[in-house]
């Protein structure tokens, strides 16, 4: 061990330092709000306590439960992926040496659940941190520390007084915020800032802060709209007296009291009682369109799009689900690449050098939708079908993008369109076989190996019914002839069915016609 890497391990946070338990939370303030507290909230943040800022964002996330599913939502799209670490170079042994040994980290206790997750927190909040407490590697394995524990630093432990981010030291037992305050660690602590806003202070409020008003005007129009109802909900009574009848105004008062509990009332014919409703269906749209906008304007801030949540008419051949998926997918892409680098700099070169091992990794995960991989594969196979063919870095870019372990074919120089083609021909006896193999002339057998080696599935193609179409390959003097015997054997055939034997015959006989020149 080299003295600076002895260095790094006696620094090594070696015991957890963040206390979390839920006595140091600050207490839930979203009963209180009102459009003058939020400014008075921002303005506070601003000036380098964002505490209470803080404590809003936590509330639109635990208490809306349409803030709390988009907010799910995003950070799923990227959970929901296989995060894997890769060489960065995968032809150099050393990093993927490298590579290896960095499974450690994706085996540890919380790796996915609690590091990643909370590290997502930093796409929509303005920052997250993350705590690593490391821990000398068993007897047997090949590393000397490995990260035992990953601990999210609570958001009221964050401080921007000073003007830079400071963490307010805690009481170990109950988590309570102590006086002192002590600056970042590069070594326990992880610090992931996944969000586009760039030249804006975190105690100004990250992409979050546009959420403030609109989960504010959701909430209280949540709570206008149960009011109405309990208000209007149900029908009431109007009675109706004589002018100066006290007796009969305190008789209908004492009779509406008991209608609530009777549901009814006992009166004399004459006595006017009038039952009025409100239509609660028109008075309440306007409630009901408020919070429909309101959660629409959240949906595009953390998703970009609304149609992944509410169902929307669109007109006829309309793409505009095509659009919202594409943006959705830029996101994703996006909320990866930063997670990445994070990741990268922050927990894998460190764990490499503290372990002195060389080579160099990277966080990896798939990052193209269903759509884009098909659009991926149509062009790949229109390529290929044009003479071209993946250099073996296209084949690990395409193995990338798509996530499935891609290779280069062993025979490349067929062309894929035989693959489904296979020509073989009926078997010849052996003496046949060994003369013509006197004679310089290529074999069934010798062809069968060639159509084997295209596609084993399909050896057996152009026999019993379509045998002739085989005999029309092997006595053609060119290819116009064939084209032409085929299109009469084909007449009566369904076009999609004769347009594909045509195809497959044609190639065949270009197949047939290379391996007899290989064999000449």
């Amino acid at each position: 061990m080299s003295l600076l890497q002895s260095l790094r391990s006696i620094f090594l946070p070696k015991d957890r330092k963040t206390a979390a338990f839920s006595l140091g939370e600050p207490p839930a303030i979203a009963s209180t709000l009102s459009a003058a507290r939020v400014h008075t909230i921002l303005r506070q943040a601003e000036a380098g306590d964002p505490t209470d800022l803080f404590s809003v964002y936590r509330e639109m996330i635990l208490g809306h439960a349409h803030t709390q599913t988009v907010f799910n939502q995003r950070k799923l799209a990227a959970l929901a992926d296989a995060l894997t670490i890769l060489p960065t170079n995968p032809d150099n042994p050393a990093d993927v040496a490298a590579a290896k040994a960095c499974q450690a980290l994706t085996r540890s206790p919380g790796w996915l659940t609690t590091a990643m997750n909370h590290l997502l927190n930093g796409h929509l909040y303005p920052v997250a941190v993350l705590e690593v407490v490391y821990a000398p590697a068993p007897y047997a394995s090949d590393l000397r520390f490995i990260p035992v524990q990953w601990n999210p630093v609570p958001y009221h432990l964050l401080d921007y007084g000073t003007g830079k981010l400071m963490l307010w030291d805690a009481e170990p037992s109950t988590g309570h915020r102590l006086g002192s305050r002590s600056p970042i660690d590069s070594r326990r602590h992880i610090v992931h800032r996944g969000h586009l806003l760039t030249n804006i202070p975190d105690n100004w409020g990250g992409p979050l802060r546009a959420a403030l008003f609109w989960y504010l005007f959701a909430m209280m129009d949540r709570d206008w709209w149960v009011r109405f109802l309990d208000r209007f909900g149900a029908p009431f009574i109007v009675g109706k007296y004589e002018d100066g009848r006290d007796a009969d105004r305190r008789l209908l008062s004492t009779a509406f009291a008991a209608a609530t509990k009777l549901f009814g009332l006992v009166v004399t014919r004459e006595t006017d009682i009038q039952v009025h409703a409100v239509s609660t269906n028109s008075h309440g749209e306007a409630f009901e369109k408020m919070q429909a906008f309101a959660n629409a304007e959240l949906s595009k801030l953390i998703l970009g799009q609304t149609m992944t949540v509410t169902a929307q008419a669109a007109g006829l051949g309309s793409n505009q689900a095509q659009v919202q998926d594409n943006v959705r997918g830029d996101i994703k892409a996006w909320d990866i690449t930063a997670l990445a680098e994070t990741v990268r700099l922050q927990i894998i070169n460190p764990f490499l050098e503290v372990n002195g091992i060389p080579g160099r990794a990277e966080l990896s995960v798939v990052t193209s939708n269903a759509g884009e991989i098909e659009t991926q594969t149509k062009v790949l196979t229109a390529a290929t079908q044009a003479g071209l063919k993946l250099t073996p870095d296209g084949v690990k870019l395409f193995s990338k993008s798509t996530g499935l372990p891609f290779e280069v074919s062993p025979d490349p120089s067929l062309p894929l369109s035989l693959s489904r083609l296979a020509l073989a021909a009926d078997p010849i006896g052996d003496a046949q076989s060994r003369r013509l193999r006197q004679l310089g002339q290529p074999t069934n057998d010798d062809l069968d190996q060639i159509a084997l080696a295209g596609a084993p599935a399909l050896a057996r193609a152009f026999r019993g019914r379509y045998l002739p179409i085989r005999r029309l390959i092997e006595s053609a003097p060119d290819q116009a002839t064939l084209e032409a015997s085929l299109l009469d054997l084909t007449a009566s055939l369904p076009p999609g069915k004769a347009a594909t034997l045509l195809e497959d015959a044609l190639a065949a006989y270009s197949a047939t016609a290379a391996a007899t020149a290989r064999f000449s």
